[in-house]
């Protein structure tokens, strides 16, 4: 029931999911740099995105 609530949630709020596969390492490494920014990993990620979309 939560996850269906945070779906409907994400939805309102303009968010589509997307799923990737890592590897360790790099997942890992993402994970630390969240933590080191005080962002979770999927916050992390999204930055990572956007600003690289910003500099094609």
């Amino acid at each position: 029931m939560n996850k269906k609530n945070q779906l409907v949630r994400d939805r309102q709020a303009g968010l589509k999911r997307v799923e990737i596969k890592l590897h360790k390492e790099t997942y890992d490494k993402a994970s630390e740099l969240a933590l080191e920014r005080g962002l979770s990993r999927g916050e992390f990620l999204a930055d990572l995105i956007n600003e690289s979309l910003k500099n094609l």
